[in-house]
């Protein structure tokens, strides 16, 4: 307990000094790994060389004042020191970085239990000798679960964008909103996820409605978004705006892009600008059933951002147009362009989509695309991931006359060539998916079935290069058209989208690997 009668001392000495918010001081830094119930919980410490320190802990989130900043903790009875200096003799090395790792029972009954926490170092160059961390919770999981979120978003939504901030206890969840794919209602909402508190916190909206836009977070940490429906879900933007996290406020780019896009891809290139490429100009629906202005507006133009003038210049014309398709960067920093719909055939009472199974490569140093082979199956919408020795993985989507969830995959080495890959656990369509840490590819929910009743599944599997697919434990409900972002700590923020009945979540999950 002398470790936190120090800090008791420290908070009432630190009431003459008025509170500076709960992200630190800069003087200390504070990080945790997994905390899969079972396994070793890591984190890291960071301070001034030769620092003491007090590690402290507490069952709730506050913000008391102290000298130079705030402690983000809500001095509950349960506060306590797991680690200092005085019980331990540690200090932080001459380094400055202090990794530590701590066991973690076997213990299903510790499930969801959220601890606070954060670092206190003791430092004559931090600012009143109080060198504060930011902030860090730990959400006791078992492995391969899931916990929900603490807090709910603040409009139910689904296929919105989820952009991890350079701070990165916090995710920028954009626009997004019910209904279709083809046909959605848009909102202007957004919201930031706070990974300490685990809840949702309200910033400014967009300046308009947006669903089926794009976002790309530049070099500088500002987040590009563009694009997108209006607000009756007919005519597609040319505009774009830019969110700045250090002003928490959106701005507008310098001019539009050349024309209305939605559903296009938005690709960082190495030199800091963006591609975006592809999508269309109309979500209009003749009548039921019927999308050929979806289908017959694809577009094959692409436009360039420059994130040093905040302006867009038209960029070099595809070979085919593209509709749904997905692009990912290569190592060598090319930008892959698969599938995705070209156009379509009017029957009247509907409509049938014509795909391209072309793939192109857009090299940024000499502003061209050129021709990389074909892909077997073309697709809307398919994963399409690097793989830790270079090769592409393309898999799932919605394929076919009728648009129908697919199972299958293909790889392409580094060559260029195309090669069935192994079959997914099951046919899916717009899952929420990200990258782990290893390279491996995460697949949470998505659906089955065709466009006109695509069906939410809870399923949830993982690819690893030479091991093929891997089923793991189900979400604990159907989940499609959600966004899926690795946090700081390697566990994964599942945030929104529709239910089996197409009935749109504003809430989240916490997915622990």
């Amino acid at each position: 307990m002398r470790s936190v009668s120090v800090l008791v001392v420290a908070l009432v000495l630190g009431q003459l000094t008025p509170a500076q918010g709960c992200n630190g001081n800069g003087a200390a830094s504070l990080a945790f790994g997994r905390q899969a119930l079972g396994t070793n919980m890591d984190c890291t410490l960071g301070g001034g060389a030769l620092a003491p320190f007090w590690l402290y802990i507490d069952m709730a989130p506050g913000s008391i004042p102290l000298f130079g900043g705030s402690v983000c903790l809500a001095a509950t009875p349960a506060l306590a020191a797991i680690i200092d200096t005085p019980s331990t003799g540690l200090v932080i090395p001459a380094t400055g970085s202090l990794p530590l790792s701590f066991p973690l029972p076997l213990a299903p009954a510790l499930q969801g239990l959220t601890i606070y926490s954060q670092l206190v170092t003791f430092d004559s160059a931090a600012p009143g000798g109080l060198g504060l961390s930011n902030p860090a919770s730990v959400q006791l999981a078992m492995p391969d679960s899931t916990n929900p979120a603490l807090g709910l978003m603040s409009v139910w939504r689904g296929l919105q964008t989820a952009t991890r901030l350079n701070d990165t206890r916090y995710t920028l969840i954009a626009g997004g909103g019910s209904g279709p794919i083809l046909a959605p209602t848009p909102t202007s909402d957004c919201t930031l996820y706070d990974h300490y508190t685990r809840t949702f916190l309200p910033v400014p909206p967009l300046s308009l409605p947006r669903v089926l836009h794009s976002a790309t977070k530049l070099n500088d940490g500002r987040i590009l978004i563009a694009g997108g429906l209006d607000g009756i879900a007919i005519n597609n933007w040319d505009t774009a705006e830019i969110y700045n996290p250090a002003t928490n406020t959106f701005t507008p780019t310098a001019n539009n892009m050349s024309g209305p896009r939605a559903a296009h891809t938005a690709t960082l290139l190495n030199d800091g600008r963006v591609l975006l490429a592809g999508g269309n100009t109309i979500f209009a629906i003749v009548s039921a059933g019927n999308y050929i202005t979806v289908f017959s507006s694809a577009l094959n133009t692409t436009e360039i951002f420059d994130p040093a003038t905040n302006t867009f210049s038209v960029g070099p014309v595809m070979s085919t147009k593209r509709l749904g398709h997905e692009a990912v960067k290569l190592p060598n920093g090319l930008v892959l362009l698969v599938g995705g719909i070209n156009g379509g055939i009017n029957l009247g009472v509907t409509a049938l989509p014509t795909f391209t199974n072309s793939t192109q490569l857009f090299n940024p140093a000499t502003n061209t695309f050129t021709a990389s082979g074909n892909i077997v199956s073309s697709r809307l919408k398919p994963l399409l991931k690097v793989l830790p020795s270079g090769n592409v993985l393309m898999a799932g989507g919605a394929a076919g006359t009728f648009l129908t969830a697919a199972a299958t995959s293909e790889i392409r080495n580094t060559s260029g060539v195309w090669s069935a890959g192994p079959v997914m656990p099951i046919a899916t369509v717009l899952p929420g998916e990200a990258m782990t840490p290893a390279g491996q590819l995460l697949v949470t929910g998505g659906g089955t079935g065709t466009l006109a009743s695509f069906t939410a599944h809870n399923s949830v599997f993982r690819f690893t290069e030479g091991g093929g697919w891997t089923t793991l434990n189900p979400l604990p409900a159907t989940r499609m058209n959600h966004s899926c972002t690795l946090l700081a700590d390697g566990t994964y923020l599942l945030a929104g989208g529709v239910d089996a009945a197409l009935i749109t979540y504003n809430n989240a999950l916490i997915y622990t690997p």
